[in-house]
């Protein structure tokens, strides 16, 4: 053989094996394109999966796109585990959102001016919800508050027990007040078990009482009123056919029952056992006339001899009560007075309070307080404004009659009774009047001249100390 055919041969060699390789290359790129384009869309599991695949699968399968599968494998697994390792960084990083709540709250405390008024005893706080009902035990040392979960609250007579109405469950519950440890100051509540309540409220409760006497229990919704025993059995549900109810609250003898509501006339009750303490029936009585409109509020002075309410046509009657109403004698009207206010406030806003002699009391109408006084009706108090944040929720009168509780917000205010010290000292210049001369009318003197400078330290905000 000649040189240049061996030199054609080896040329003709060399361009097929160039060939082979060229389509092996456009081979490998067209693959790795499929690959790329199919596993861009699956996850890194379904990849090992492919991949277990295609290494059983033919010879070219396997070469190529084994090794792009792999390629992609340790991409995707790269990118998760810096995905992986990034959220762990962040996540050790402090929460900007917790960042900013605690902003906004240090913000809100500092926008959340403290409240002054020269009347102002103190201000209870530590609820971080708004407080919807108080109320003072029997005996004057205790004061419940209500918030969250529960709508109010009330305490029994041994001032141990407390009637809740839950808002959930819409039915009473009972809990006591107990000591955390033996020799420990601080008290905990704790739920009576063996006591239970039936729902008998179609609608939200509105309106909740226990009687002084321990003989039943009270329960309103806004058309009816059901009465129960101590232990949770259903005595009566009355109707009033007031349309609406707004309030209904027991006498503090225990025998009365009052409800006001969208009629301008109030219909008291009158709750009846035998001697053994058995349950007869509650009877309709009398009732309180007066007003031209719906009634929002009424209270009891602690004899249940007199009788305070409060309008929507702006107006509040104070009635004598001690009546023979067996007899049909009806309410007498011994003072009443205006209030423009109550003409457009929400009824849930209107409550109204009486101190235990029946000499003063206070009415709220949306955030707003004012002071009255039975003695002398035409004495204008000014008016306590925006005493919370948000409308009045509950007034109450403490039992020695010289503090008032109001709820409104996440805190309790406690205002001194003006009205009260103002009656004290009228009460003491008409018993100096009719006191004869000597040591009884020396010692009213002496009396009238201390609660005229304690009134007068009340008055400008001097006196801080509860008496």
């Amino acid at each position: 053989m000649s040189i240049s055919n061996f030199d054609d041969d080896n040329e003709v060699g060399l361009m097929n094996i160039g060939l082979i390789f060229s389509i092996i290359a456009f081979l490998v790129a067209l693959f790795s394109f499929i690959f790329r384009t199919m596993w861009n869309k699956v996850d890194s599991k379904a990849l090992a999966l492919i991949l277990r695949n295609l290494r059983s699968g033919p010879p070219i399968l396997r070469e190529c796109g084994g090794f792009f599968a792999l390629v992609q494998y340790d991409e995707m697994r790269s990118s998760e585990e810096s995905e992986k390792s990034a959220d762990e960084e962040s996540s050790k990083k402090s929460n900007p959102f917790r960042q900013n709540s605690k902003r906004n709250l240090k913000m809100k405390k500092i926008r959340e001016t403290k409240y002054q008024h020269p009347w102002l005893l103190t201000t209870l706080k530590g609820h971080i919800a708004q407080v919807l009902d108080i109320d003072f035990s029997l005996n004057g040392n205790r004061g419940a508050v209500e918030f969250d979960n529960a709508t109010h609250i009330v305490f029994a007579p041994d001032s141990v027990s407390i009637l809740v109405s839950l808002c959930m469950a819409n039915k009473l519950f009972v809990y006591k007040v107990t000591r955390k440890k033996e020799g420990c100051q601080g008290y905990k509540i704790v739920p009576v078990d063996n006591v239970e309540y039936p729902v008998k409220h179609k609608s939200d409760i509105k309106n909740i009482g226990v009687a002084s006497t321990g003989k039943f229990v009270m329960s309103s919704d806004e058309n009816a009123i059901a009465l129960y025993s101590l232990r949770g059995d259903l005595f009566k549900i009355l109707e009033p056919k007031l349309n609406f109810l707004h309030t209904v609250i027991i006498s503090p003898c225990g025998r009365f029952l009052a409800a006001g509501g969208f009629t301008p006339d109030a219909i008291i009750y009158e709750v009846l056992f035998d001697r053994k303490g058995n349950f007869q029936d509650a009877k309709r009585v009398f009732d309180l006339k007066g007003h031209h409109s719906g009634i929002y509020a009424i209270a009891f002075n602690k004899s249940s001899s007199k009788c305070v309410t409060a309008s929507k046509d702006g107006t509040w009657n104070l009635y004598n009560i001690d009546i023979r109403y067996s007899l049909g004698e009806d309410a007498k009207i011994i003072a009443s007075g205006t209030w423009d206010l109550l003409k457009n406030a929400a009824p849930d806003t209107v409550h109204l309070a009486i101190s235990p002699s029946g000499n003063s009391f206070v009415i709220s109408a949306s955030r707003h307080l004012k002071f009255f006084c039975a003695l002398n009706p035409q004495k204008n108090f000014d008016i306590v404004l925006d005493i919370h944040q948000e409308p009045v929720t509950k007034v109450c009168i403490s039992a020695c009659g010289k503090l008032v509780a109001t709820s409104g917000d996440r805190h309790m205010r406690i205002f001194h009774n003006v009205a009260e010290y103002y009656a004290v000292v009228l009460s003491l210049e008409k018993a100096v009047d009719q006191a004869r001369a000597g040591a009884v009318k020396r010692d009213f003197e002496e009396e009238l001249a201390n609660s005229r400078k304690l009134l007068e330290s009340i008055m400008k905000g001097e006196h801080k100390q509860s008496m």
